[in-house]
């Protein structure tokens, strides 16, 4: 697993792959397209390195769940229920 100087160095890497900045990659704004493709593209590779949702989330600033939502363990959909049924 890697460290945090490790993470942060991927992070940059990714960052000038896709011609954006690590605060863009960080950033609230969806709109950007190169900083949405870097954050998803440090998902996968930390993902793959063995890092927790968490410590992925936060060195984008993101939560734990955007991270598991992007590598597809969560649907962001809720069970549906038959009329009547309680839950």
């Amino acid at each position: 697993m890697m460290g945090a100087g490790e993470a942060e160095a991927v992070l940059r890497g990714v960052a000038d792959q896709f011609g954006t900045t690590v605060e863009m990659v960080r950033g609230a704004r969806r709109a950007d397209q190169s900083a949405a493709a870097a954050r998803a593209k440090f998902i996968d590779i930390m993902a793959g390195s063995g890092a927790s949702s968490v410590a992925i989330g936060k060195a984008i600033n993101r939560d734990h769940a955007t991270v598991l939502y992007h590598l597809g363990r969560l649907s962001g959909k809720r069970p549906r229920r038959a009329v009547g049924e309680r839950g």
